[in-house]
């Protein structure tokens, strides 16, 4: 292209990149969007604890505990920054920043128009369900850590309350019945 082409050429208008509500709102289901991905994803580690804690993995389970922390991590700063786009919003429909902050996505859908509403009831309640979903995995790893708990206590319990003498071991590591002894000759 010659100096002269770039003269002649037809201008373009500069378009200034507007941030509307609507653009703010895509953002916020964009940002929802890869929420529910993080809690698909930390529902799915949940199982795997489950499936390792089932055959006693206890590296595995380590490696699959640090792995959630970080998704739980991820899912705190995604939620902050809904948080934030939240006030943003809220801002532009004259909400008080507070207020704003902790608006669920349904009641700003209330405040919104068609095809907006639709596309945030309908993230805000797949979202909610994998919340649901994280929720129960959660519950159910809960329960089944008590119940290993309490087995434990049980087995421990056996061993440390009975009345009965618990034996001696020989020198060559046999289980051998105890001796009457003195108590000088225990001390020394």
């Amino acid at each position: 292209m010659t100096p002269r082409d770039r003269t002649m050429a037809p201008r373009r208008k500069r378009v200034s990149a507007r941030i509307t509500p609507t653009t703010r709102i895509e953002d916020l289901l964009t940002l929802m969007q890869r929420m529910e991905a993080l809690y698909k994803q930390l529902v799915g580690l949940i199982r795997d604890k489950l499936d390792r804690m089932k055959k006693a993995d206890l590296s595995a389970i380590a490696e699959i505990d640090r792995r959630a922390e970080q998704v739980t991590r991820q899912i705190d700063e995604q939620n902050g920054l809904r948080r934030q786009l939240m006030e943003r919003i809220g801002k532009s429909f004259g909400i008080d920043p507070a207020t704003a902050r902790s608006l669920t996505a349904g009641k700003l859908a209330e405040r919104v128009a068609e095809p907006i509403r639709t596309k945030l009831q309908d993230r805000a309640l797949s979202l909610r369900i994998a919340i649901l979903e994280t929720q129960r995995a959660n519950k159910i790893t809960q329960n089944v850590t008590q119940d290993v708990l309490r087995h434990l206590r049980v087995v421990f319990d056996a061993f440390t309350t009975t009345d009965a003498p618990t034996g001696e071991y020989t020198d060559n590591g046999r289980s051998a019945k105890p001796k009457h002894r003195e108590l000088f000759e225990v001390i020394g």
